[in-house]
């Protein structure tokens, strides 16, 4: 989704705020393992797919989202917060539990995406952050599942596996045919020899030798974005430098 599509939908009133049962499940969720404020909003074009964003990127120079937001919908949007837009079109009935932890996978895997998009990481360690990040969220959900036994892990896996293989497959946000197929095929999705078979070439998939970070420490305050992301990569960079003698200092 470009910025251009995106500020077209909000004046065009493809997309607009929300209290549908999916989006209140998703907050709920949200609010278990993200430390900030997130404000929901509903996409009911085909043109528009689930995205996570950045209450402050600007749509149009000197124009924010956030602000954007507060002026033609009346939301509001505490500075640091992340802005969720989810794509309804196709989810007016009541979602189950697999369906919505499919749909937490995708919004957490589109969310690490942006962090890997901002270049926060060194080149050289962008793929293994991505990979440190990803697996830490697998762990987190599955002590959540234990803990709550409101969200499925494994079908989140299958939607963070998704979103993140985009990293090395490339973006199918404007994909219609791939959009539509991972609408229909979202709790059919198999693991076969421990690789997820769907559209992409590569997939990624959680692996237990893989380095992980303890994501409920990091979490443990209510923050905003940036001292949040300023966190999670010291903590991940701190991982993979582990062994290494050479501390990188951002």
């Amino acid at each position: 989704m470009h910025n251009g599509t995106l500020l077209e939908g909000i004046w065009n009133g493809h997309i607009t705020s929300t209290q549908s049962r999916f989006s209140k499940d998703i907050k709920h969720l949200l609010k278990s393992i993200l430390p900030f404020y997130t404000v929901c909003l509903s996409a009911n074009t085909a043109t528009i797919s689930s995205r996570i964003l950045p209450e402050e990127i600007e749509l149009l120079p000197a124009l924010p989202l956030g602000d954007i937001l507060a002026e033609e919908l009346s939301e509001n949007v505490p500075h640091g917060s992340m802005i969720v837009i989810l794509k309804e079109q196709n989810c007016k009935a009541v979602m189950n539990k697999p369906d919505v932890s499919y749909q937490l996978g995708l919004i957490i895997g589109d969310m690490l995406l942006g962090i890997i998009g901002e270049g926060v990481f060194p080149l050289k360690y962008e793929t293994e952050a991505l990979r440190v990040m990803a697996n830490s969220y697998c762990y987190l959900i599955e002590n959540l599942e234990r803990q709550q036994h409101e969200i499925c892990s494994s079908s989140f896996h299958n939607g963070l596996s998704y979103a993140v293989s985009a990293y090395w497959n490339g973006s199918t946000q404007n994909d219609l045919n791939t959009c539509k197929a991972k609408e229909k095929y979202a709790s059919k999705i198999m693991l076969f020899g421990g690789h997820l078979k769907m559209l992409n070439s590569y997939i990624w998939t959680r692996n237990s030798k893989q380095k992980h970070i303890n994501l409920s420490e990091i979490h443990g305050k209510l923050c905003n974005r940036q001292t949040w992301k300023k966190n999670i990569v010291g903590a991940v960079l701190e991982e993979i430098l582990s062994d290494a003698s050479q501390v990188y200092n951002h």
